[in-house]
């Protein structure tokens, strides 16, 4: 991250000179826990965080295009800066990527929470989970 907290990347095209830092657009809380992974099902990177408003904010990159950001949760629904983990969600009849955080507690029942990403579209739910649309 960069002195304003957004997510920076740094990439090194074949076997060629690393270049970067290149801002890509998320915000993130101060010292948050980053995770990236493939979106399992589609040729792209994501990579995803809790923002300074304890929502789970992503930024992805398609095969061949920029970068994009969101955030895929409502606000102060984690604690800012939270671990967060990525998976591929094994035995799903879809290619699906799973993200994992863990809510404040007290807020939608507390514990742990699911993000669900499978192919390219990204919705909000009403608990504050993401899930394809």
């Amino acid at each position: 991250m960069n002195s304003s907290n957004q997510l920076v990347v740094y990439w090194q095209p074949e076997a060629n000179a690393w270049q970067g830092p290149s801002g890509i657009g998320t915000q993130c809380a101060s010292g948050a826990n980053v995770t990236a992974t493939q979106q399992f099902g589609v040729n792209q990177t994501d990579v995803f965080c809790i923002d300074e408003t304890g929502a789970l904010a992503t930024a992805w990159l398609p095969s061949g295009g920029n970068w994009n950001s969101t955030r895929l949760s409502n606000e102060n629904l984690f604690t800012a800066g939270a671990p967060v983990a990525a998976s591929q969600h094994f035995g799903a009849a879809t290619a699906q990527t799973d993200v994992f955080t863990e809510t404040i507690p007290g807020r939608n029942g507390g514990g742990s929470r699911t993000a669900r990403a499978a192919g390219t579209g990204r919705r909000t739910c009403p608990d504050g989970t993401a899930s394809n649309s």
